[in-house]
């Protein structure tokens, strides 16, 4: 059985293949890029399961990912970083990754989780849901749509109002017409009061 790992760190690459092997006798077929991890799906997968980062050349945000989720369907993706931002969650659950597994797991317990996740569990352990890491968009107005919240989670990111419609591939028009209604749904005022406003709700 065969997973991916797209991760430009080698030092993660060569530990998880090492500790997959012996732990349970999974291959790991290693990328470090998204490139690299779209030809390894195109000539070995589907996977059974892909772990991919979110900082690596190729990715300058989790949009930039939806290639690899969509390459890999209809088998399992999971989100795999060490900084990942309320967008950052946001954007993947949407994009269909089914969680997130931080840099900080010890490495048997991210082979639990992709074993349980290739053996079809639906019952992930909380610390890979995404819900676990934010508590948004629970606690977001109602009004705001799915697009609201990813503008809004850019915004806190620090993105520019160009790069959020770069990003999402909006017009800037749409984007600063979305902001002045997102701000007053959310009861405030300022670029730094939104992003406030995000950060509280992130665990």
């Amino acid at each position: 059985m065969q997973i991916l790992l797209a991760d430009d760190h080698q030092l993660i690459r060569d530990v998880m293949i090492a500790y997959m092997h012996a732990s349970h006798g999974i291959e790991v077929v290693p990328a470090s890029t998204r490139d690299e991890a779209l030809k390894e799906i195109k000539t070995n997968g589907p996977f059974a399961c892909a772990l991919v980062d979110l900082r690596m050349p190729g990715v300058r945000s989790a949009f930039d990912l939806l290639p690899v989720v969509e390459a890999n369907a209809p088998n399992p993706v999971l989100l795999f970083s060490g900084a990942a931002t309320f967008s950052d969650l946001f954007a993947a659950q949407r994009l269909g990754m089914i969680g997130f597994i931080q840099k900080t797991m010890p490495a048997k317990d991210v082979a639990r989780v992709v074993v349980d996740v290739i053996n079809g569990s639906n019952d992930l352990p909380p610390m890979v849901s995404f819900t676990s890491h934010m508590k948004a968009p629970c606690h977001m107005p109602d009004m705001l749509s799915e697009e609201d919240c990813l503008i809004l989670g850019m915004v806190a990111d620090g993105a520019r109002n160009s790069e959020i419609a770069n990003g999402l591939g909006l017009t800037r028009s749409r984007v600063e017409n979305r902001l002045r209604k997102i701000y007053k749904a959310i009861g405030v005022s300022s670029r730094l009061a939104a992003a406030n406003f995000v950060n509280a709700q992130v665990m």
